[in-house]
């Protein structure tokens, strides 16, 4: 995915669910808090502890609806 497409996805998917494999190749469920202009606020990993991560948008390879 693009930059540009990954970014578009989690705005309008703030405050849902969506599964999402970062650069690294892990896969987790979050909770998306918000998206600034360089990444996004999410939960851990199925909304657990701790519940504040940010990541870079050029960090994200896949998103998919929970």
């Amino acid at each position: 995915m693009s930059r540009e497409e990954v970014e578009s996805l989690l705005r309008v998917n703030e405050g849902k669910r969506l599964t999402i494999t970062f650069g690294d190749g892990v896969i987790q469920s979050v909770d998306i808090h918000a998206a600034d202009q360089d990444g996004l606020g999410h939960s851990g990993p199925a909304g657990e502890n701790p519940t504040h991560f940010w990541t870079r948008f050029a960090s994200v390879r896949d998103i998919q609806p929970k």
